[in-house]
């Protein structure tokens, strides 16, 4: 599970935010819901589906978080419709970690890059991380899904960066 650590330019996300208690239905429901008023957001790059877990400092993710569910837009400066929020992911090295499997899994996947992947030339930066979905995810219950998570990361020491 090693990952790959990139540099990532600033990104600006378009969707919806709700509060989510561990274990719910309410994520899938997110992304039906930006699934169906996706079209409503001007300037959406095509390709990649975001979902962001925020978990602010000093909680767990067992107190409940945010999450958000949307796509990459142009510009910050756009009109945004009603009932949907921007999220800014400032620009910095990430730790790209790639999944594959059926999305019933993905919940110990991310468990265990938090729990068991932690390495002295790096330290998390911020209470989030990021689901990216591409044309590689193959639908929630195909074992060859492959979906990328995004940990944004300060580099202590020198370390290769893509």
């Amino acid at each position: 599970m090693e990952p790959v650590l990139v540099k990532k330019e600033r990104l600006v996300i378009v969707g919806f935010q709700q509060r989510v208690l561990p274990y719910d239905n309410a994520i899938p429901q997110l992304y039906g819901q930006w699934a169906e008023r996706a079209n409503e957001v001007d300037q959406v790059i095509p390709g990649r589906t975001f979902g962001v877990e925020l978990v602010p400092s000093g909680s767990t993710r067992e107190d409940g978080f945010e999450f958000v569910a949307g796509a990459k837009v142009m510009t910050e400066s756009l009109v945004i419709p009603e009932g949907m929020i921007t999220f800014v992911a400032e620009a910095g090295s990430y730790a790209v970690f790639t999944y594959r499997g059926t999305l019933g899994f993905i919940r110990t996947f991310i468990d265990r890059i938090y729990r068991d992947w932690l390495s002295p030339k790096w330290s998390v930066r911020a209470g989030y991380h990021m689901e990216v979905y591409d044309e590689r995810f193959l639908g929630p219950f195909n074992e060859e899904s492959i979906v990328e998570i995004w940990v944004p990361v300060t580099v202590n020491e020198a370390a290769s960066i893509a």
